[in-house]
């Protein structure tokens, strides 16, 4: 188990979760279908060039999801 990496969270990441249920329910639907798409695209990815793609569409749309939360949180 993680920590969840949302705002100020002490709440636990079950394994392969990104966030914790709490957060991710607040995370916009269409981020989190982007977020779940790059991530199975990541785990299919068999060649380095197709994953190096697929692992930075993942990263880009997992720093989107957890900067989602921030401004939530701010606002």
């Amino acid at each position: 188990m993680s920590n969840c990496p949302g705002p100020n969270c002490k709440n636990t990441c079950a394994p392969g979760k990104l966030l914790c249920f709490a957060h991710w329910k607040r995370v916009p639907f269409t981020l989190q279908m982007r977020v779940q798409r790059a991530w199975r695209n990541l785990q299919l990815a068999k060649k380095p060039n197709m994953w190096r793609a697929c692992a930075k569409a993942y990263r880009e749309a997992r720093a989107e999801a957890i900067a989602s939360l921030s401004a939530k949180e701010s606002a």
